[in-house]
């Protein structure tokens, strides 16, 4: 993925006729880097770990911006309740995607799951997930606002 990056750039550098980065053009990359990994056909974890965008020699051009706030959690809580739940959830996503999270008897791929987020049945997962279908399957407001 990183060679497509870098040949992305000499592309648009070939186009704009400037040898800056990207052709000079402010180019916005968006995403969660832990959750976008490149895809490499047969590759073991460091040849994913090599394609990957901040292998780029343009990665040290790159100015990082991070949001500090989860804007679904305000919009979609229905009261302060929900909102703090929907808070502490996000940011236990947070800490489990930066690693932060404790680890089960020392086991360095093991985490305990909150219970809230375990169920036993296909059944309750279903439930879960899609607890107000039922209710709300005929209002494509609803469904495209979950």
């Amino acid at each position: 993925m990183s060679h497509r990056f870098d040949a992305v750039s000499r592309t648009v550098c070939d186009i704009m006729t400037n040898d800056k980065p990207f052709g000079g053009v402010v180019t916005l990359l968006a995403g969660d880097f832990r959750q976008i990994l490149p895809v490499v056909r047969l590759g073991r974890r460091a040849d994913i770990v090599d394609a990957a965008l901040t292998r780029s020699t343009l990665w040290k051009e790159v100015i990082l911006l991070k949001l500090d706030r989860n804007m679904r959690v305000e919009k979609y809580g229905r009261d302060a309740d929900q909102v703090s739940k929907l808070r502490h959830h996000a940011d236990w996503l947070l800490q489990l995607g930066d690693g932060r999270l404790p680890h089960v008897q020392s086991d360095v791929d093991n985490i305990e799951l909150p219970s809230d987020l375990c169920v036993s049945t296909v059944h309750e997962l279903v439930d879960f997930v899609f607890a107000d279908l039922p209710s709300h399957y005929t209002d494509t407001a609803w469904i495209f606002s979950v």
